[in-house]
Formats: C-alpha cells, sequence, structure tokens
C-alpha cells in the first residue's frame, strides 16, 4: 500500500499508474496489512528480528524467518563435545540475522539430486565467547538424530524462536553442559510445537 521503489522516491501512487500505464501493467493500491492492531511493514518485521521476536516476526511473514546458504568446514569443536554442527556460510553476507543464542529451528537440505529434507535442529549464532577473544560471527546447526557429512550442500535453516540468549562459559566442560541443556530444549519446543 505504501510501497516506493528507488532510493528516496517521491512518487505518489497516481505517478505509478501513469508510469504502469505507460510499460503496459496495470497498478493496484492494495489494502495495508494488519496482525493484533500494528501494520505489518517491512521495517516492522526486521525490527521483530533483530529483536530477536522470531514468533511474532513468523506472524507477520506468514513463515519462520530464514537463512540461505551453504555447509562449510569450521573448527569441529562442535563435534569434540559431542555436538557436531554444520557451520552456514550465508550466500549473501547481508542477509538479516536475529541476535546471538541458542535458537530452535529445522534445517532444509537441498540435495545434489534436488529433493530437498527438512530435519529439526539447534542454531546457535554468535561469537564463540568461551572460546576467548572476539571470534568471528558463525551460524552453527546442529541437526538433532541425524549423522552425515553434509559440507558443500546448499540449506535453508527456517528460524522458529530463541531458547537462549549469548552466554560466555567458563570451561568447555561448562559448555558441554549446557550444550546437553539446550538440546533437551530443543526437543521440548519441537515435542510442544507439533505443528512443525
Amino acid at each position: 500500500y505504501d510501497n516506493r521503489f528507488g532510493a528516496g522516491a517521491k512518487l505518489a501512487y497516481e505517478d505509478y499508474k501513469a508510469l504502469g500505464a505507460k510499460y503496459g501493467m496495470e497498478v493496484v493500491q492494495a489494502d495495508s496489512l494488519s496482525l493484533s492492531g500494528e501494520i505489518v511493514s517491512s521495517t516492522a518485521i526486521k525490527s521483530l528480528i533483530r529483536s530477536g521476536e522470531m514468533r511474532e516476526a513468523y506472524r507477520a511473514l506468514g513463515r519462520p524467518h530464514a537463512i540461505y546458504g551453504t555447509v562449510v568446514a569450521g573448527q569441529k569443536l562442535g563435534r569434540r563435545l559431542g555436538y557436531p554442527t554444520a557451520n552456514v556460510q550465508r550466500e549473501d553476507a547481508d542477509q538479516l540475522l536475529p541476535p546471538d543464542g541458542v535458537y530452535a529451528c529445522d534445517l532444509e537440505l537441498l540435495r545434489p539430486t534436488g529433493r530437498s529434507e527438512q530435519h529439526h535442529a539447534m542454531l546457535y549464532i554468535g561469537k564463540r565467547p568461551t572460546l576467548g577473544g572476539e571470534l568471528e560471527r558463525t551460524i552453527e546447526v546442529h541437526i538433532l538424530d541425524f549423522d552425515e557429512m553434509i559440507y558443500g550442500m546448499e540449506v535453508i535453516v527456517h528460524i522458529f524462536e530463541q531458547l537462549h540468549p549469548e552466554h560466555r562459559f567458563a570451561s568447555t566442560e561448562e559448555l558441554r553442559s549446557a550444550l546437553e541443556t539446550y538440546e533437551q530444549d530443543t526437543r521440548r519446543y519441537f515435542a510442544e510445537n507439533t505443528r512443525y
């Protein structure tokens, strides 16, 4: 209803109708969309994602927010801790990410055959503060009940809900214990939210 194209475009609806007529397209002004009395807009959705309100973002988008990328090799720390992860390199570095932390998600695996399959998973986004220093932000997905090498495969990470914020642990043993809790919380999430 208030869409504009071009940086700083000041065109009015009538201007768009005239452009449409010039290029053989009918231009129709849509009604605004609102949820719970709030206008749904790209600005509002981005704000929800940036603040980690994934359930509300899902409602506004009509689907879970997703990250698109390829599985790349990581440091294999997760594997050493008993939680191997698929390290996702974003297709576009500007893809919007929610705040650092642990999330319930589905990992959609796009097989080279063209077949896709979805698996419940636990997502970590962050700089791994337990490892010390300010490391590069990573996207790591531990796929529940899955044991297969998927390096180089394209994936879509569908993010449902933040379960825990980013946390620095005193040791890798504390981190391992936390991962066990995170896994239980992730499994509980899917048990209680069966529509996924």
